[in-house]
């Protein structure tokens, strides 16, 4: 008679491992490296959310922890600056709907256990 011993702890976890990197896939996907606000003068302002670290040549946003380089950051801006001044009310539109969506990821992320390690 043979014996079948199965890890059902390790299988659950190993399933939320993968629901978590595919949940914070999704959030890094969404997010648009910018934070758009209302200046005094009542004209929208927006900043780029990615930051680069002392020591570093690399650049981290702080809101979806997305890695890129120095050309990354300058195309990420061009793209940025081009859909604000062409199409600003859809751009606008479409930031809402990103940062709604990145709201919701980041609490589904939350209620997982954080990034996957």
């Amino acid at each position: 008679m043979s014996l079948i011993s199965i890890n059902v702890d390790g299988l659950l976890q190993h399933r939320l491992n993968r629901k978590r990197a595919k949940v914070y896939g999704r959030l890094r996907n969404t997010c648009l490296h910018i934070h758009v606000e209302l200046d005094p003068n009542e004209n929208f302002q927006y900043t780029l959310t990615l930051e680069s670290p002392p020591g570093t040549l690399q650049y981290i946003c702080s809101r979806c922890g997305m890695i890129t380089t120095e050309e990354g950051v300058k195309r990420i801006e061009r793209d940025l600056r081009y859909k604000f001044e062409n199409n600003f009310v859809p751009m606008m539109e479409h930031y809402l709907k990103c940062t709604e969506k990145i709201g919701k990821l980041a609490k589904k992320l939350n209620e997982l256990g954080g990034p996957p390690d």
